[in-house]
C-alpha cells in the first residue's frame, strides 16, 4: 500500500481522528516521541532491563514490558533488534492530553542465547504498521499503549509466523 493510501487508510480510527501530513512540528515531535520509545526498548531487551523505558511509558505499559523481558530472561535469551526504518504515517489528537501516532517501521531481530554453545535464533526482517498512543502525564508525553496493525515477514523468505513454511516444513527460527 502506498504512504498515500496507508495515510487515507487511518483517517478515521475509532474517535481519534488521524491527519496525513500534520504540521511538521507535529510531525517531527511524533516521530521523537516513537523513535525515543522504540530506542529505549531496544536497550532494554538488549540489556534485559526494563528501567530504560520507565521514564517512557506509563506504569501500565511498563509493566507489560517487564513481564516481555522476565520471559526472555528465563529463556536464556536476549532480543538483539535494530530499528532500520520508521515512517510516521498520520499523528492525532482524540483529546489534548492524548496523541495517536501511526507509523511504519522495518525491524530486524533475533534472540541471542545467553549460553554458551547454544544456538543464535535465525534474524528475522518485519515490516509492521503500528500504532502509539501517548498521553500527557504532568507535561511529558508518555507511551500508553502500542498496537500492531500489519506486519510483513520479509526475511527469511520461507518464514511464517507459527512456525510453518508453505509446505507445511517448521520454519528456521520458528518456536514450538
Amino acid at each position: 500500500m502506498s504512504g498515500i493510501g496507508r495515510g487515507l487508510a487511518w483517517l478515521l480510527l475509532g474517535s481519534t481522528v488521524l491527519v496525513p501530513g500534520c504540521s511538521a512540528g507535529e510531525d517531527a515531535e511524533a516521530e521523537t516521541l516513537v523513535r525515543g520509545y522504540c530506542e529505549a526498548v531496544i536497550v532494554a531487551y538488549r540489556s534485559l532491563d526494563p528501567e530504560a523505558v520507565r521514564p517512557l511509558t506509563t506504569d501500565k505499559e511498563w509493566r507489560k514490558l517487564v513481564v516481555l523481558i522476565d520471559l526472555k530472561r528465563a529463556n536464556r535469551l536476549v532480543l538483539e533488534s535494530t530499528l532500520e526504518e520508521l515512517e510516521v504515517t498520520a499523528v492525532g489528537h482524540a483529546s489534548p492530553g492524548v496523541m495517536t501516532v501511526a507509523t511504519t517501521e522495518r525491524w530486524r531481530y533475533f534472540d541471542r542465547p545467553l549460553d554458551i554453545g547454544r544456538p543464535v535464533g535465525s534474524e528475522l526482517v518485519v515490516e509492521m504498521d503500528l500504532e502509539y498512543s501517548f498521553v500527557d502525564e504532568n507535561g511529558t508525553w508518555k507511551m500508553d499503549q502500542a498496537r500492531t496493525l500489519n506486519h510483513d515477514y520479509l526475511e527469511p523468505e520461507s518464514f511464517t509466523p507459527g512456525g510453518h513454511d508453505a509446505q507445511g516444513t517448521a520454519s528456521a527460527g520458528a518456536t514450538p
